[in-house]
Order: C-alpha cells, then structure tokens, then sequence
C-alpha cells in the first residue's frame, strides 16, 4: 500500500529527500516568473505598437 512507498522514501538518504522538493520549488518559482516576465513584455510591447501605428496614423493624415 502507501506505506511501502513512504518506507522507501524513507530509507533514502538525507541528499535526495533535500535536493528533490527544492529543485521542485525552484522550478515552480522560476516558471512562475517567466510566466509573468513574458506577459508584462506582451503587454508593454503591445502598447508600444498601438503607440506608435497612432502616431504614424496621425502623420499621414491629409491635412
């Protein structure tokens, strides 16, 4: 059952018991941010654009 499993993460050594949940929560911490990095540039990338077609948009209009 679920005991033999936790005996034999148990039986493990102090290292990979350690090094596992960390690099876990390293992972989740660094997709998390690139995930919020790449949406944040999106954006702003965006409204660069919309920024700049209406400033040329507004250069070429007859007068």
């Amino acid at each position: 059952m679920r005991s033999g499993k936790l005996s034999n993460w148990l039986w493990r050594g102090t290292y990979p018991r350690l090094y596992v949940p960390i690099v876990l929560i390293i992972l989740a911490v660094t997709g998390v941010r690139y995930h919020y990095l790449l949406s944040t540039e999106i954006a702003e990338s965006h409204r660069l654009a919309t920024t700049e077609l209406r400033r040329v948009g507004d250069a070429l209009l007859p007068a």
